[in-house]
């Protein structure tokens, strides 16, 4: 049988087991704490999960005055996913196994949602986000330079494509009269073609290097016929706006 000594023994390496416990989560002071919590409040910078019998450690939770984090680990070490939260937003990203970022879900500093997926190497492939004109999906090419742009604002949607010199190439949109426009455009950018229609008509407008845009023009009743070149009105009159990317964020 213990002796009273022993007993006493035991007790205190008991309290020294639970003071060190409660240290570790954080809860050193809490005989000084009053009234006493109910609950604990864990005061823990890191900390992580591990299986039992296992080295591996897939789940890491952290979080500093900077921000706080969740990390998701591979039986390699590496991460494959974590979700972040600062000042601007909360991120999640999904990693493949070299590290790079494939998959990127977050927030613009104006509130905006944005995603964004990417190629095994980290390029950007597509993102889609909102902006103050509505929402915004763009395709990028392999170099990760846009390559076409679908924008949603009030009179309707919009899609440009642009070819490898970042110059338009095609463009197709509701003006604000809810018609249809397609315009197309050489390689420096410049608008060459363009088919439109409102409720009475269509246009199809054409142009070279060194000559006036040339006009042709059919009516519902079927009438078609050329307009003279000295009367043909600049093509803007009928094009309405283009994308405003810089007004998008």
């Amino acid at each position: 049988m213990e002796t009273e000594a022993e007993l006493r023994a035991e007790v205190t390496r008991l309290r020294e087991d639970v003071d060190h416990l409660l240290e570790m989560l954080g809860e050193a002071y809490y005989r000084t704490t009053s009234p006493p919590r109910q609950r604990p409040w864990l005061e823990v910078e890191h900390v992580q999960w591990r299986p039992r019998d296992s080295e591996h450690v897939p789940i890491e939770i952290n979080c500093s005055e900077q921000g706080s984090g969740i990390y998701f680990y591979d039986r390699n070490g590496k991460i494959r996913a974590s979700l972040e939260v600062s000042d601007v937003g909360a991120n999640f990203r999904v990693r493949n196994a070299e590290g790079k970022v494939v998959v990127s879900l977050g927030q613009s500093e104006e509130g905006h949602g944005l995603v964004l997926v990417a190629s095994p190497e980290g390029t950007p492939r597509a993102t889609m986000r909102s902006t103050k004109l509505g929402g915004f999906v763009a395709a990028l090419q392999p170099s990760g330079h846009p390559a076409a742009y679908l924008g949603a604002p009030e009179e309707g949607g919009k899609i440009e494509t642009v070819n490898a010199n970042a110059a338009s190439a095609v463009s197709l949109y509701a003006d604000e009269e809810g018609c249809g426009v397609i315009r197309a455009h050489e390689s420096s950018g410049e608008m060459m073609a363009a088919l439109a229609a409102n409720s009475e008509t269509g246009l199809l407008t054409s142009a070279s290097p060194d000559s006036p845009f040339l006009r042709h023009r059919r009516s519902k009743r079927g009438q078609s016929g050329g307009l003279p070149t000295d009367n043909a009105a600049p093509a803007t009159d009928f094009m309405g706006s283009s994308i405003d990317f810089a007004a998008l964020s």
